[in-house]
């Protein structure tokens, strides 16, 4: 997507060039009460991978709280789609248009996140969350691989959706018994540190 770019242009992409808002580097605040994923297919979501991801996932993991996030830049249609959804599964919250206060706040609510490899990856992972990650556009590939690389997101694979999301989640578990010190948001500043040096 990317090819034949004027010399002129530099491409800055992956996780050397992520950027937080300073709501994020702060400790982790909340803590994870019910099973509860956070779902955010990124900013505008155009293929509609929220929706189908819902419909695959939720009848084989209904006992999570499914949180999701969209955003007023959502197609109208794709909008529509998953209030009409939401409104027929309980266990579905719909979070539209939140600030970053309230998307930290939401995130501080979960135990899980499956997200688009975007900067909510490394909000999620800021907060505390392992996230199981998913690249569907170019511009996502060089985080999720680098993100996957460096242990600090679990590979999602749209095409095995439920295998995917049960790997996770057994992963989750076991990680989070074996390591009760683990500190994201110490190892996301020492990863940025070692990447701008």
């Amino acid at each position: 997507a990317y090819g034949n770019l004027p010399e002129s242009i530099r491409l800055c992409d992956g996780i050397a060039y992520a950027l937080l808002r300073p709501v994020y580097y702060t400790e982790r605040r909340g803590t994870a009460g019910p099973p509860r994923i956070l779902l955010s297919m990124g900013a505008a979501d155009p293929d509609g991978w929220t929706l189908k991801l819902l419909q695959e996932l939720l009848p084989a993991f209904a006992e999570l709280e499914w949180q999701v996030m969209l955003t007023a830049s959502f197609e109208p249609q794709h909008r529509a789609a998953l209030l009409q959804f939401a409104s027929a599964h309980p266990q579905v919250t719909l979070h539209p248009d939140l600030g970053a206060e309230a998307v930290c706040a939401l995130m501080e609510s979960c135990g899980y996140a499956l997200v688009s490899a975007s900067t909510t990856l490394f909000e999620a992972w800021s907060r505390g969350i392992f996230a199981a990650a998913m690249a569907y556009t170019d511009n996502q590939r060089l985080i999720y691989e680098g993100m996957v690389h460096q242990g600090m997101a679990f590979p999602f694979l749209a095409a095995e959706a439920r295998a995917s999301l049960a790997a996770y989640l057994a992963y989750e578990g076991q990680r989070c018994r074996r390591s009760a010190t683990w500190n994201p948001p110490a190892t996301l500043r020492k990863v940025f540190e070692e990447l701008a040096a």
